[in-house]
């Protein structure tokens, strides 16, 4: 609501910008913006008729592959994603990354939203201090939730790729202990190649 009020202005002053940040990322208070998906769908209307293409993604999801949903716009291609996650909600944990036509030129956004919202403070608290530091270079508010951590400044572009790739393997695999992870992308057509890199190892 704040960015909407701040939205003729050429957005949120940076002082709010990095309070509202920091409030968001620690759940502290109802700024949080909670992970709602799917966006716009009915979930009161019963899903008929895919009993087939249920069938494919549960097998996916069982021997721990993927599955491409492909089909023109409004055919269900959202709502099966949905009803796959639904059903294996009790052990799975969603990763929804959320992919946006005006972001695609932007290393990392798709990932950066998603982490955004889908990692806990708590969570965030459990990973190593060395990987939240590599994670900081694309998420600069969790200086602000950890205000002693190390600023890094990487000279190389390679090699910070990499630590970065690292540190995400690092924080899925810890996600992953308790629940097997469910990686959702909504409009991959529109993902920016560096998250798509990253997945993709």
């Amino acid at each position: 609501h704040l960015r909407q009020l701040y939205a003729d202005e050429g957005g949120l002053p940076t002082g709010l910008a990095r309070l509202v940040e920091r409030f968001q990322l620690a759940g502290l208070t109802t700024l949080q913006t909670r992970l709602q998906w799917p966006p716009a769908t009915n979930l009161n209307v019963p899903m008929v008729g895919r009993a087939e293409e249920m069938q494919h993604l549960r097998q996916a999801r069982q021997k721990g592959g993927h599955a491409i949903i492909y089909g023109e716009p409004g055919a269900g291609k959202t709502r099966l994603a949905y009803e796959l996650y639904r059903q294996q909600e009790s052990t799975s944990r969603l990763i929804l990354l959320d992919c946006q036509e005006n972001e695609q030129s932007l290393p990392y956004q798709a990932l950066i939203s998603s982490l955004r919202q889908c990692v806990q403070a708590d969570e965030w608290q459990s990973l190593a201090e060395g990987w939240r530091s590599q994670l900081a270079i694309l998420l600069p508010e969790l200086s602000a939730l950890f205000p002693d951590l190390q600023q890094l400044h990487p000279a190389n572009p390679l090699e910070a790729s990499s630590q970065v790739y690292e540190a995400i393997y690092q924080l899925f695999k810890l996600l992953s202990q308790k629940h097997a992870l469910l990686f959702i992308l909504e409009d991959v057509q529109w993902c920016d190649g560096a998250s798509l890199l990253v997945l993709d190892d």
